[in-house]
């Protein structure tokens, strides 16, 4: 026969809470059905010594406290908080304590309870299934958000840093370019003033030229007319 709670994953909250004197089950609240649990509940119980103890079926979590008196089992899903179904669990006992007369619970029928105790633990299952309740998963919730916030930050200082590098890269380019262009322009330069040399000198034997053909026309070609 297939076991119907195989597998089943109720995530993090309590399903099931009873209290129990030895074997009989006096009060129990479902906030699932949970076909199978009978049994498995009537096995714990059994076998139940006193102190906290933790089980585990499947996905599921069975967190029971046994006194003097009671045997108090919750059902969770596994990724339900221990120390919280234990403050569930203490709750109920003490609540249980101030309602009941406990010299009186060897007597009681099973689930002869269940009216008057059960609207509690629906409440109580209802008020720890919040896990906004819950001091430490408060904590949690900050650690998460700082952690979230350091990281968006170091994101922050390594997007910056890359853009930094990308400057400084982009900024020794740019030297290296106008190293390269003071070059070029003190080579220009250097040519052109070249340039200029060669030209005042063609220009300066061109008049020089000019000069001695005009000479030449005037005195003849020996300088005849000027030696006169």
């Amino acid at each position: 026969m297939a076991n119907p709670l195989k597998r089943y994953d109720p995530g993090p909250q309590i399903l099931y809470c009873c209290v129990a004197f030895k074997t009989n089950i006096l009060a129990e609240y479902y906030e699932v059905s949970l076909p199978g649990a009978d049994k498995i509940i009537k096995q714990i119980l059994a076998k139940a010594s006193i102190g906290k103890n933790v089980l585990h079926h499947e996905l599921l979590s069975f967190c029971l406290l046994t006194t003097d008196i009671i045997t108090v089992i919750t059902i969770t899903g596994e990724s339900f908080p221990q120390e919280r179904a234990f403050d569930f669990i203490d709750e109920v006992v003490i609540n249980f304590s101030k309602l009941f007369n406990t010299d009186q619970l060897a007597t009681l029928p099973t689930r002869s309870l269940n009216n008057t105790f059960a609207p509690m633990m629906k409440q109580k299952i209802n008020h720890f299934n919040d896990l906004t309740n819950d001091p430490l998963n408060k904590i949690q919730q900050t650690l998460d958000q700082t952690v979230s916030q350091v990281n968006e930050n170091v994101d922050k200082l390594l997007s910056r840093g890359r853009v930094l590098d990308n400057l400084d890269g982009e900024s020794d380019l740019i030297m290296r370019d106008t190293e390269e262009l003071y070059k070029q322009s003190i080579e220009l330069k250097r040519k052109f003033k070249n340039k200029n040399i060669r030209l005042y000198i063609t220009v300066g034997m061109i008049v020089c030229l000019i000069i001695f053909i005009g000479i030449w026309s005037y005195c003849g070609i020996r300088f005849q007319r000027c030696h006169k």
